[in-house]
């Protein structure tokens, strides 16, 4: 019936045609005595054809107060809605001030007007709502693998290292920096400071190592070479450990149904800003559309497949094994004693690399 209101109206609009449209109170009418189809809108319309023709003298002298009369009972139903509205605002407010708003434009105004401004109205709140949604760090239910809320299910229990993020809106070109402004707000860990706090341990780190080189060359280790030394040694050797430090953020992506070119880089960005401080950043959750784009050549460079998982499980088991398994260089290598760092520094090997070198793979670097 809509289609075929919209063709006899485009049509009709190249013969000159009146436009087609529904009455509100003619419509009310023929519910209220039954009218089910639109044979309805036939019958009526002979009659009032047959009124005007016929019997319009007869009814010239009938006051307009009668007919209104007539209409406001048949507005009956429509006027009952009004009992609605506190449930409609029980249920959503949102809604229920776009009815209202709606009603009164088009009440005070016309009709289309009304229309228009309720349309207009009904689209701020849902972008209000895409840009500062609700989202929150998940926790795992004792004895099973769910997470949920740690906000709202007190028994949610934290993955020790590894934070899991939930982004209550679809995530598009619109409201990505509010998604990575949310991800630093709501983790804690912001990239940008982390990076500047690295460059400062590494510094020092350095001038540390430069000291140590010119105090001597002998095989021993300087047991105290300052006050600022060991501080910095301390300091340095806590954030390789990172006991009790985020390692990974596991992102939720059930909010990205569909990825476009900017969020795609915008996720990619947020991914290597995030590993250069030692965090990364891994992906639950994948639908097959976000997973084959982020796979695609443009984005695996970046992204690692690992780092791409079908569950939240899945992905937290990841980040625990790739952390197990850098930790367990980094102690291997602080664990030295002093004469074989030394000697592991003279020979120009990495001092992260735990595996020995084979006697084939020396010939052929040589």
């Amino acid at each position: 019936e809509l289609v075929a209101h919209g063709i006899s109206n485009t049509l009709g609009s190249m013969f000159s045609c009146f436009c087609s449209a529904a009455s509100l109170s003619r419509s009310m009418v023929q519910e209220s005595v039954g009218g089910k189809t639109q044979v309805v809108s036939l019958i009526s319309s002979v009659l009032v054809l047959v009124v005007l023709l016929t019997l319009g003298p007869l009814f010239e002298a009938l006051p307009n107060s009668v007919l209104a009369a007539i209409i406001m009972v048949s507005l009956k139903g429509l006027f009952e809605q009004f009992g609605e509205i506190p449930k409609l605002w029980r249920v959503s407010s949102v809604d229920c001030t776009v009815w209202l708003v709606t009603f009164t434009a088009t009440v005070l105004l016309d009709v289309d007007l009304g229309l228009l401004i309720g349309l207009i109205y009904n689209l701020v709140p849902v972008l209000m709502l895409t840009q500062k949604p609700y989202y929150s760090l998940q926790g795992r239910l004792p004895n099973t693998d769910i997470f949920v809320d740690i906000k709202l299910y007190q028994e949610a229990v934290p993955v020790p290292g590894v934070q899991i993020f939930k982004f209550d809106a679809p995530v598009y070109f619109a409201n990505i920096e509010s998604f990575k402004s949310a991800l630093i707000k709501e983790t804690g860990v912001c990239p940008h400071d982390l990076k500047q706090k690295k460059s400062y341990m590494n510094f020092c780190q350095s001038v540390s190592q430069h000291h140590r080189v010119s105090i001597g060359t002998s095989d021993t280790w300087p047991e105290k070479t300052g006050e600022n030394n060991d501080e910095t040694r301390s300091l340095t050797t806590q954030s390789l450990s990172a006991e009790g430090q985020t390692y990974a953020i596991v992102i939720d992506a059930t909010c990205i149904q569909k990825l476009d070119s900017v969020t795609a880089r915008a996720l990619t960005k947020i991914v290597l800003e995030y590993r250069e401080v030692d965090v990364e950043v891994l992906l639950g959750e994948c639908t097959a559309h976000v997973a084959s784009v982020l796979k695609s050549p443009g984005f695996h460079n970046h992204i690692h497949r690992r780092n791409i998982c079908s569950t939240i499980l899945q992905a937290v088991l990841v980040a625990q094994k790739g952390y197990q398994m850098s930790r367990e260089a980094v102690i291997s290598t602080y664990t030295m004693e002093p004469k074989e760092f030394l000697e592991h520094k003279r020979d120009d090997s990495p001092v992260l690399e735990t595996t020995p070198v084979s006697e084939e793979s020396a010939q052929k670097e040589q």
